[in-house]
């Protein structure tokens, strides 16, 4: 009820702007320029250790391994609170404007939310292909990363995992306003990989 609710007003608020989007705050180029950065009182993912392996529903029900999808390429793995969340689409739209450069690096782009199935076909409608959408209803994912706050919603975060399964760069914070946009992580993916 309380994410309906909460889709409901951020609909009206953004009909009301007339905007499609709120404006993310790009996060600090310092603080990318890191090796990973954390604001969350600990993360159990390690830069330089194997990220933590996973299979999940995409938007079709399939289920996705992160394991198979990063045997065969790089992943830019980005936990967003759900279709809901104007700042999480703002990102998602930041993103997008830079996926051929990314399929250019040979990088593959896993999204992760909350959301039921339904809305990860919304979600993947409105952003198209270049992203797999997956659902993780029960939070397990979000929780075994470490980024769950309290209502079980993952806190903004991104993690590069390079070909193989090793954690090369992330970023997790609980400002759900500041995010790397799409050009900062694309200096990231050239900078680490």
């Amino acid at each position: 009820m309380t994410r309906t609710l909460l889709a409901a007003f951020s609909a009206s608020i953004l009909l009301l702007t007339g905007c499609s989007f709120l404006d993310i705050s790009a996060t600090d180029d310092d603080k990318l320029k890191q090796t990973s950065y954390s604001d969350l009182a600990e993360s159990p993912v390690k830069v330089g250790k194997p990220a933590p392996t996973f299979t999940l529903p995409d938007s079709d029900g399939t289920a996705v391994s992160l394991a198979d999808v990063n045997s065969e390429q790089p992943v830019l793995l980005l936990f967003y609170r759900g279709d809901w969340c104007p700042f999480c689409m703002s990102q998602l739209d930041s993103i997008k404007g830079v996926l051929p450069q990314l399929k250019k690096q040979g990088v593959q782009v896993i999204a992760i939310s909350p959301d039921q199935q339904a809305a990860a076909k919304n979600t993947r409608r409105q952003f198209g292909q270049g992203f797999i959408f997956l659902s993780d209803v029960d939070s397990k994912v979000i929780s075994e990363f470490g980024i769950a706050r309290d209502d079980q919603l993952p806190h903004p975060a991104v993690y590069l995992i390079k070909q193989g399964g090793e954690v090369a760069w992330f970023y997790a914070s609980e400002d759900y306003k500041k995010r790397p946009t799409g050009e900062q992580l694309i200096d990231i993916v050239k900078s680490r990989l």
